[in-house]
């Protein structure tokens, strides 16, 4: 999912707000709360999940909107019991929440479908994160333009070239991107801001429904892009096509976790594992999300991020190293970028 990285501030802004705030009624006994998107998201989730996991296990699924900027702050007042029993998040979040001690320990053992998981998509120490769906960010471009080899062809464009914001993990990662074509790494972003300076004609968008309406409108005319989100201008008939450059694809993955404070860990557990179903996966495959379980059948799979070889050469950014440096890297952005 495309959401705004949850940088210092905005946990710390979170952390306060909640202090202050009224305390939410108890969970209800009965009830099984599910931190999670809106859109597309919840509406699979009602349709597909919730009534047989109710059914099932005889608790009543209530959701709660939002992302990690919410759900994160709300997790570290919780000293002793959790208003989530799982919470969905980016790896970028994930990372985050596992450095502020906020999940239980790797509960694959009581969760089989771990088991089905691409090995690199499965949890581990680098990355807490039962993984649901994984996405990559190909090079988005219109046709009328020459094919693209490189990312260093952007910066050879005359017309607009898309960069997203670093308010967002797939800013930092075009970010991260540019520092590394110019001598720089995750610890040493200045390239990246420099690289991004020299760009001919650079038009800056904040969300992925923004940018997605700039390709749609020719206001851009190549950029990174998710590749669900780029896979439905091409449906669509729009003059646009994707390449995996010649320096590598960069990934998302995105799943949920489960709370150290959680009450009921053996119930978010089989939340978890039928997350990692193939029912579950192949209902979200149907809007176009790569499913991080093997065995999803997908009519169409040339559309989708799948395979071992596609899964095993994507490049992840370090969050580990380019969390703690967030707040700088935007004031940065904002000094040398201005929007």
């Amino acid at each position: 999912m495309p959401l705004p990285y949850p940088n210092r501030r905005l946990v710390l802004g979170g952390l306060a707000a909640a202090s202050l705030a009224p305390r939410a009624q108890a969970q209800s006994s009965d009830s099984f709360v599910v931190a999670t998107y809106g859109g597309l998201f919840e509406q699979i989730l009602r349709k597909n999940v919730i009534p047989d996991f109710e059914a099932k296990h005889g608790v009543r699924v209530v959701l709660e909107l939002g992302q990690g900027t919410t759900f994160l702050p709300k997790l570290a007042t919780a000293r002793r019991r959790s208003p989530y029993d799982v919470v969905y998040v980016n790896d970028d979040e994930a990372a985050l929440g596992g450095s502020m001690g906020l999940w239980a320990p790797d509960m694959s053992a009581q969760i089989p479908n771990v088991a089905a998981l691409y090995p690199s998509l499965r949890p581990s120490k680098a990355m807490p994160l039962y993984t649901t769906t994984v996405y990559d960010f190909p090079l988005l471009y219109r046709t009328a333009l020459a094919a693209p080899t490189s990312w260093g062809d952007l910066w050879s464009i005359d017309q607009a070239v898309g960069v997203p914001h670093i308010s967002n993990s797939y800013g930092l990662t075009f970010l991260l991107i540019a520092a590394l074509l110019n001598g720089g790494d995750a610890a040493n972003m200045a390239p990246g801001f420099a690289a991004v300076k020299r760009l001919k004609n650079p038009k800056v968008w904040r969300g992925i429904t923004q940018g997605y309406g700039m390709f749609q409108q020719g206001e851009v005319v190549a950029g990174l892009m998710y590749n669900h989100r780029a896979q439905q201008l091409v449906d669509a008939g729009l003059p646009v096509a994707m390449v995996h450059p010649k320096e590598g694809v960069w990934g998302q993955r995105t799943g949920l976790q489960i709370p150290k404070t959680a009450t009921r860990p053996d119930l978010s557990a089989a939340w978890a594992d039928i997350a990692l179903g193939v029912d579950y996966q192949a209902a979200f495959a149907e809007g176009l999300y790569s499913p991080s379980n093997a065995k999803v059948p997908l009519k169409q799979a040339e559309k989708f991020v799948t395979g071992e070889a596609r899964i095993n050469g994507l490049r992840f950014p370090d969050w580990d190293v380019i969390n703690p440096q967030r707040d700088a890297l935007l004031d940065q952005w904002n000094r040398v970028v201005g929007n």
